[in-house]
C-alpha cells in the first residue's frame, strides 16, 4: 500500500538514509543541507511509503502565495526515486504524491528538475509523467558541462591553451584550501560587488557551515603566485559530476591565465575519475537572456550546452499518469 507523508524531523534518519540510495540525488538532498536555510524556505517536503518502507523523496517548500515549490531554494528540487525501483513503480508513487497534495489542497507545483548528468541511472521516467500531464516548462537553463568519459572528448581552444601556458611560465601553484576565507575575502565578495553590484548566493560563513556538516562534498581550490592568491573556484563534488559553484579571479589572475590553468588541473587530474565537470549556468534574467561572453569561455575548455527545465504542474492532471498505464 502506498502512502504519501509530509516530512518531520522524526523521518530526518530515514530521509537521509534513503538519499544516497536514490539514482536521481546528490548532497544536496540531504537534511544537513537542506535545512541550513530554513529560515528563509518553509520546508514541505514529503516522503512517499511502500509497505511502510520510505520508497521515494520529494524536497519543497511552501512559497508564501500557498504555490509548492521544489525547491527554490536549490539548484534542483525533483522527485528523488530508488535505484531499485522500477518506471511502473516510480510513476504509482509520483501519481500518489501529486493525487495526495491536490485532495490537500495544493493547485500547482513549480519543479525544478534535476539536470541528467547528476543521475546515477536514467529517471526520464518523471519527465514522460510530465509531459501526459501537459506540464508547462516555463523555464529553461543551459548549464555548459564536459562529458569527460566521452568516446571523444573536445580539446581546450587555442586561447585557453595560450593562457595556460601564460600560467605555467610564471610558474603558478594550485592548492586545495581548507577554509574559504582568502578567496571569500580577497576575490570572490570584491569581484561580484565592482562587476554586478551583488553578493555571493553564499556568505562565507555559511558555506563554511555547510562544509562542515557535508565533509567532502564542498571543496575550495585556489590559484597562487607566491603566497598571493589570484583565484579560486569552489566545487560541489557529487558521485558523478564536480559542479563549479564559484569560480573568480583578480585582474592579475585574469591576465595571466590562473583560471585557465586551475580548471585544465581540475579537469585532467583532480576530478578526471568523474563522469562529468559541471561549468553551471551562463543565463541571465530567468533563462531569457544568455551571458554569451561567459557561454564561450566555458566552451573553450570542452563543454557543451546541457539545458535545465523547470515545470509549472497542475496536480489535477495526475489522473492522465493512471490511464496511460491501463
Amino acid at each position: 500500500m502506498i502512502k504519501v507523508v509530509r516530512y518531520s524531523h522524526d523521518l530526518q534518519k530515514q530521509w537521509n538514509n534513503l538519499v544516497p540510495m536514490c539514482k536521481n540525488s546528490t548532497f544536496l538532498h540531504l537534511r544537513s543541507y537542506m535545512d541550513y536555510h530554513s529560515d528563509r524556505f518553509s520546508d514541505e517536503s514529503y516522503v512517499v511509503f511502500n509497505d511502510h518502507k520510505p520508497v521515494a523523496l520529494f524536497p519543497a517548500h511552501r512559497r508564501p502565495d500557498g504555490d509548492l515549490a521544489s525547491h527554490d531554494g536549490l539548484t534542483y528540487g525533483g522527485f528523488l526515486l530508488m535505484s531499485n525501483s522500477h518506471a511502473n513503480q516510480n510513476l504509482l508513487y509520483f501519481h500518489a504524491l501529486l493525487k495526495f497534495l491536490h485532495e490537500n489542497g495544493t493547485r500547482t507545483i513549480f519543479f525544478k528538475q534535476l539536470p541528467t548528468f547528476y543521475c546515477r541511472e536514467s529517471a526520464d521516467e518523471i519527465d514522460y509523467a510530465l509531459h501526459l500531464m501537459n506540464s508547462e516548462v516555463y523555464r529553461a537553463d543551459i548549464s555548459t558541462c564536459i562529458s569527460l568519459h566521452a568516446y571523444y572528448r573536445l580539446p581546450f581552444q587555442r586561447r585557453r591553451l595560450r593562457m595556460i601556458g601564460k600560467a605555467l611560465k610564471q610558474r603558478l601553484r594550485i592548492m586545495e584550501a581548507d577554509d574559504f576565507e582568502a578567496f571569500w575575502d580577497e576575490i570572490l565578495i570584491p569581484n561580484l560587488e565592482e562587476r554586478h553590484g551583488v553578493k555571493p548566493v553564499h556568505t562565507k560563513e555559511e558555506i563554511a557551515l555547510l562544509a562542515r556538516r557535508n565533509p567532502g562534498f564542498i571543496r575550495q581550490f585556489n590559484v597562487y603566485d607566491g603566497e598571493k592568491i589570484l583565484g579560486g573556484c569552489t566545487i560541489f563534488d557529487t558521485s558523478t559530476t564536480a559542479h563549479v559553484q564559484y569560480i573568480s579571479a583578480n585582474r592579475e589572475g585574469k591576465s595571466c591565465g590562473a583560471l585557465d590553468y586551475l580548471f585544465k588541473i581540475l579537469i585532467e587530474n583532480q576530478f578526471a575519475s568523474k563522469a562529468y565537470f559541471d561549468f553551471g549556468i551562463v543565463n541571465e534574467q530567468g533563462g531569457k537572456k544568455i551571458n554569451t561572453g561567459l557561454l564561450d569561455w566555458k566552451e573553450g575548455f570542452g563543454a557543451r550546452a546541457f539545458v535545465q527545465r523547470f515545470y509549472r504542474i497542475d496536480t489535477s492532471a495526475c489522473s492522465s499518469i493512471i490511464e496511460a498505464m491501463r
